[in-house]
């Protein structure tokens, strides 16, 4: 179908650390952005100590309800920690470079390397707890129903198992194909993209611009398929909903 799904879907990620005080428990990310390979530091009022004796890799994602941190192995084998961001969470800037998260019974500290990721990292977290994102879809659905649905779609399995359905995916390409006129040179809309395959069919039917919007995880994963497949001049993939 013209469409390459890439070995890995992920890249090799810049450097941070995280540090962590016991009793308050108290850690440190440093340097990270929204992907960021770290360091865990144990750490109380008198020394730090390693949490981890390796580095691991950090990675803020979209989530329905706001943003999902998770600290990974480097080879993304295991989850180490993870989570959310919503507009109850307890956090705040400290500094020019850091922003200070009170997660159950930890303290989390992200310390970033520039006063530029800082700056993106505290205007994204502040839509999230002005709650200036919230769609129509969020005032109007459930919690747990928006989550049942967004962590289903959001699954990689399951959308291997929706492209391997043959006689769905080739009767969209079909229909994308057989009207090509309504693609020439048109700006598209994939709402629910998924993975992305309807704006990749878009793009084989002449669209000048796709937008993709997906507010699952998926997100992720369809940005390193569009790059993968060298269509970034034309598909432009929007995290949320």
């Amino acid at each position: 179908m013209g469409v390459t799904l890439p070995s890995s879907l992920e890249d090799n990620l810049p450097i941070a650390e995280v540090k962590h005080s016991e009793g308050v428990k108290h850690h440190i990310i440093s340097g990270c952005s929204s992907e960021a390979s770290i360091n865990l530091i144990q750490s109380n009022e008198q020394s730090n100590v390693p949490k981890y004796n390796r580095k691991v890799k950090l990675r803020a994602d979209y989530d329905p309800q706001g943003i999902s941190i998770s600290i990974l192995e480097m080879d993304e084998t295991t989850e180490l920690l993870e989570f959310p961001v919503d507009d109850r969470t307890e956090c705040c800037k400290v500094g020019q470079k850091s922003y200070l998260f009170s997660i159950d019974n930890e303290t989390l500290l992200v310390k970033f390397n520039y006063k530029e990721e800082a700056r993106d990292f505290s205007l994204a977290i502040t839509k999230v707890k002005s709650g200036r994102d919230t769609s129509v879809f969020s005032v109007r659905t459930e919690d747990s129903s928006a989550t049942q649905y967004f962590q289903f779609y959001g699954y990689l399995a399951q959308q291997q198992n929706m492209l391997q359905d043959f006689v769905r995916t080739y009767t969209y390409q079909r229909a994308i194909l057989s009207n090509l006129e309504d693609f020439k040179d048109k700006v598209v809309l994939d709402v629910g993209a998924g993975s992305g395959i309807l704006s990749f069919f878009a793009a084989q039917a002449g669209a000048k611009r796709i937008y993709a919007v997906e507010a699952s995880t998926m997100a992720h994963y369809a940005q390193k398929l569009v790059d993968s497949n060298n269509y970034s001049n034309c598909i432009k993939v929007l995290p949320g909903k």
